[in-house]
């Protein structure tokens, strides 16, 4: 389910701008969160940008299915391990997004909800 062929390329991520969002199906600001995702992936694609979703959830893929089709998510999501989020230095609050350059590095930690126009300016700021 992380795209139409149910794999997420690594071309897909590199020299590109990042918004890596850690969620859970079960989550209520992670669900509120979405929209805004959608959006700004719809806007900024054409110029090196890519959300990725991290679920946390626990169950496997059933859930996050029907929540990615309920939700009417395009930007690919991938199952997230406890090494995924050690990765990104561990992540301990849900939803965690990390804005990273297209270099690799994560440039903005967001802890919590955020709005659309927070992202919007600091994605801007790095694109």
């Amino acid at each position: 389910y992380a795209n139409s062929e149910g794999m997420l390329n690594s071309s897909e991520l590199e020299n590109n701008t990042l918004l890596i969002n850690f969620f859970a199906t079960w989550c209520p600001p992670c669900r509120k969160e979405v929209p805004s995702f959608i959006e700004l992936q719809k806007q900024y694609q054409d110029r090196g940008f890519q959300v990725i979703g991290m679920s946390i959830d626990l169950e496997g893929a059933e859930p996050v299915r029907g929540f990615m089709e309920e939700l009417g998510i395009t930007y690919p999501v991938v199952l997230a391990t406890q090494q995924t989020a050690a990765d990104y230095g561990g992540v301990y609050t849900i939803p965690t997004t990390f804005l990273v350059n297209k270099k690799g590095q994560i440039v903005k930690t967001y802890t919590g909800l955020f709005s659309y126009e927070t992202f919007v300016k600091d994605i801007e700021s790095i694109l």
